[in-house]
């Protein structure tokens, strides 16, 4: 039997997606999503509690991230968590997990209807890359 190392997240962006090319010249994009659950204090008053997530996303997904993504637009993603542990210049060790997206699905931006309500509807269509052009 196989492992499985499997991600679902809907949430809304942080922040604009950053693009860079990476290494072998594949586009590459950062986000920042965040997502939010109910949650009740110790005192029994109701809230929200948001979680941050750091993704990425390679070649064509990257591309469509940096053309149609912004700041507080609603997106499910799927893909797998990656680890990256590096040495800091002050010896010390550091480590970033991260979702390595390959699936992405947009679900709506900031925009509101005419009755002042938001606008959650499906807006572009389910977009697959395989292993995302990460080698």
């Amino acid at each position: 039997m196989n492992d499985l190392n499997k991600v679902e997240l809907i949430g809304r962006l942080t922040a604009d997606p950053a693009i860079r090319n990476a290494e072998k010249g594949y586009a590459c994009a950062s986000l920042n999503m965040a997502t939010n659950r109910s949650a009740t204090d110790a005192s029994g008053k109701a809230g929200q509690q948001a979680e941050y997530h750091a993704v990425v996303m390679f070649g064509r997904l990257a591309k469509i991230a940096e053309k149609y993504l912004k700041k507080g637009d609603r997106l499910y993603v799927s893909g797998r968590l990656r680890t990256n542990a590096w040495t800091a210049k002050d010896g010390s060790r550091k480590a970033k997990t991260e979702i390595v997206a390959d699936n992405l699905i947009m679900l709506g931006g900031k925009s509101t209807d005419d009755r002042g309500g938001r606008n959650d509807e499906v807006v572009v269509e389910e977009i697959e890359t395989g292993n995302g052009g990460e080698g």
